[in-house]
């Protein structure tokens, strides 16, 4: 609500969830958002709404009319085709051929097998709208609600009564399916639906029309799909989002270059092969008994190390001992 509110965020959630997103830049227009999401979410099976004028043919059983009001005060009146003006008030037990629910936001009112002709939605006042939904409509395969641009979309439709296809030769043959699809600048494309098997119709004559749509609008755009003939109108519509296709960077391709340096067999000859089987066994040994006389040379040179450095140790404490002794016997003598 108004441009305070973080649009940027809301409009994220709306394309991620599928859903829809409206603007009310003020209060006032916030009867026109509702609406406009009513006939998103609803999506009903509508007679147009020209002038507050609808056409009912005998085709139809039953025609209910769901009509909004800006305000709770305002008044709705239903006008048949005699010019006659009928209100909730004109609702009893005994004309159980019409129905009316009233309420502050809408009227819903059923008339079960109208009269022929052309019927008026009135108003009291203000800017309101009405939806008149029957019970043989037009009915699509639409589903999804946001597409990347670039693509093409492929459209069915047909007409349902009773949950059934309708197939009648004649009543197809003088009606004709159309789309037009409403950008957001304004701007209105129409497209012819066929029945023919080709153009991406899937069979032929089977009472279901098909049409291709590009999509290369961003943004959120109306789909209106029609059926009309001489004698009745059926319209449904859908909101879709076109979206921008993600761009994907390529990387460059990286060219790696791996040198291999190949060495030439080296040629042996046999009785070489054999010196050489017969050498590596010698040299091992060599190897061993080198290893082992150092050994033994060294244990030995060790011994004869501790043996002199003990021999040296004992002539050392002999000399020692004996240097007391004559100067104990020369302190005696000195004493007599």
């Amino acid at each position: 609500f108004t441009q305070e509110s973080d649009v940027a965020l809301l409009k994220g959630i709306a394309e991620a969830t599928h859903g829809q997103f409206r603007l009310a830049q003020f209060d006032k227009d916030l009867h026109d958002v509702f609406t406009s999401l009513f006939e998103s979410a609803k999506t009903p099976d509508m007679l147009p709404i020209e002038g507050g004028e609808f056409h009912a043919d005998d085709a139809i059983q039953q025609v209910t009319v769901v009509a909004t009001k800006e305000n709770p005060k305002v008044r709705i009146f239903l006008q048949a085709p005699d010019g006659k003006r009928l209100t909730a008030t004109d609702v009893d037990a005994q004309n159980k051929a019409m129905r009316w629910y009233s309420s502050p936001a809408f009227d819903m009112i059923t008339l079960d097998h109208p009269v022929a002709g052309i019927w008026k939605v009135l108003f009291s006042t203000g800017k309101n709208k009405a939806y008149i939904v029957t019970d043989m409509g037009i009915v699509t395969d639409l589903k999804d609600k946001q597409f990347k641009r670039g693509e093409t979309l492929t459209v069915t439709a047909w007409l349902n009564r009773g949950g059934e296809i309708v197939k009648q030769p004649d009543i197809l043959t003088s009606t004709q399916f159309t789309i037009q699809m409403l950008a957001p600048g304004g701007a209105v494309n129409e497209f012819i639906m066929r029945d023919t098997g080709q153009l991406g119709d899937k069979l032929a004559n089977d009472g279901i029309y098909t049409a291709t749509v590009p999509l290369i609008t961003l943004g959120q755009q109306k789909l209106t799909l029609i059926a009309k003939s001489a004698t009745f109108q059926r319209e449904t519509t859908r909101d879709i989002t076109v979206i921008e296709t993600p761009s994907v960077s390529h990387a460059p391709p990286v060219t790696v270059v791996v040198s291999h340096v190949v060495k030439p067999p080296r040629v042996v000859s046999a009785h070489a092969e054999k010196a050489q089987a017969q050498a590596k066994p010698v040299a091992k040994n060599a190897l061993s008994l080198g290893w082992a006389m150092a050994g033994f040379l060294l244990v030995n040179l060790l011994i004869a190390a501790i043996v002199v450095l003990v021999i040296w140790w004992r002539r050392r404490r002999a000399g020692q001992a004996g240097a007391a002794s004559e100067a104990a016997k020369a302190d005696n003598a000195d004493g007599e």
